[in-house]
């Protein structure tokens, strides 16, 4: 077992962006579409740094977007670059 990782990431989320819809898309290729264009005009989900929320919906993808989707390519490259591992980001958040 390897050691446990410290998370380093809020899990305070400010409410004023809705990115509660896209945690209900439950089909891997359609989040990827709609994350493309919540993201056309942001860097996170909520906020302006990475949240537990950016890790949850990580979980939720499993693989990358694909190319043709940049906006949600970068953000997942973005996001699983702050990570040590994949094994981090799951244990790193509970909401």
């Amino acid at each position: 077992m390897s050691p446990s990782v410290p998370c380093s990431v809020p899990c305070s989320v400010p409410t004023a962006f809705p990115f509660g819809p896209l945690l209900q898309i439950t089909d891997a290729a359609e989040l990827s579409e709609a994350l493309d264009r919540y993201l056309e005009t942001r860097s996170y989900l909520s906020g302006f740094a990475p949240t537990c929320i950016d890790h949850k919906t990580i979980k939720l993808l499993r693989t990358p977007p694909p190319p043709r989707l940049k906006h949600a390519l970068r953000w997942y490259r973005h996001i699983t670059a702050r990570a040590v591992s994949y094994s981090q980001l799951i244990r790193c958040c509970s909401c």
